[in-house]
């Protein structure tokens, strides 16, 4: 988990993200406050029709609270085989969006697309081409109620295992993101040959993986012989070693692939 603030009625509050969906890089932030906060209506977006009218709220440009209005222009729309966009699509992967021309700027990713009831029908992710206007697209709600489903369930089975010795490197990770993957070969911080995987953003000192040499940045992608696609997975890889000593196969800016040998601790 990593570590952020929340804005509130103009009070920062502390937060951590939990979780995080590699499908639509959506991610679940756990924010502590001392008074009860509002929750949103989540709608149904098997409901929309084009041309229904909707507005987007979110920070654009560093704009706190703006609020957009546009029609709704597609329910479904995928942008891979869109050859304009097709740079696009690492980013926002093979799921469907709904197609709006509400506007949407950085910013506003991550706030709400709402009906007139005031109901979240989905999740503002991106406006599209300098040179075009009125398209922009946002994650389903469906998407949003998928993501947080799955994680309940994981919750509920970390809860029941809760029994078994557990064990662990001693890493601060987060799965790639097709996101995080588009961002960082443009960066050329990641292998092209590279779309997922688990990115370390940090090492508790004197763990296991510190002491394995492992660091910052570095992007893992197997333990022993098996592939390592998401933060599930090298959890999984790891509590089944029972303890043993397992090989971290990874990738690191300006070395390349590289491996190192890890005995997990007991946590």
């Amino acid at each position: 988990s990593s570590g952020i603030n929340a804005e509130y009625g103009g009070s920062k509050l502390p937060g951590v993200v939990v979780a995080v969906d590699s499908r639509t890089d959506l991610a679940l932030v756990k924010v502590d406050s001392a008074n009860q906060l509002p929750e949103v209506r989540m709608g149904d977006d098997s409901k929309l029709r084009p041309g229904q009218w909707v507005v987007a709220i979110g920070n654009s440009l560093h704009f706190p609270n703006t609020v957009t209005a546009g029609i709704v222009s597609n329910t479904a729309r995928s942008i891979t085989d869109n050859e304009m966009l097709r740079y696009q699509a690492p980013k926002v992967g093979k799921s469907k969006y709904v197609q709006t021309d509400a506007a949407i700027n950085p910013g506003s990713s991550g706030g709400p697309l709402v009906n007139l009831d005031g109901e979240v029908i989905a999740v503002n992710t991106m406006g599209i081409l300098q040179n075009a206007s009125g398209i922009a697209f946002s994650i389903p709600v469906s998407e949003v109620k998928r993501f947080l489903h799955e994680f309940s369930n994981e919750e509920k089975h970390k809860s029941r295992s809760t029994s078994k010795a557990t064990y662990s490197l001693g890493l601060r990770i987060i799965t790639l993101t097709p996101g995080m993957a588009h961002f960082l070969h443009h960066k050329e911080k990641l292998d092209p040959s590279l779309t997922s995987g688990v990115f370390v953003f940090d090492t508790s000192r004197n763990s296991p993986a510190h002491k394995a040499g492992l660091v910052k940045g570095d992007v893992i992608i197997a333990v022993d012989n098996f592939e390592v696609h998401s933060k599930t997975d090298l959890i999984d890889a790891v509590q089944n070693s029972g303890g043993s000593p397992v090989r971290v196969t990874f990738y690191r800016p300006d070395r390349g692939f590289l491996f190192t040998d890890v005995t997990p601790g007991k946590s």
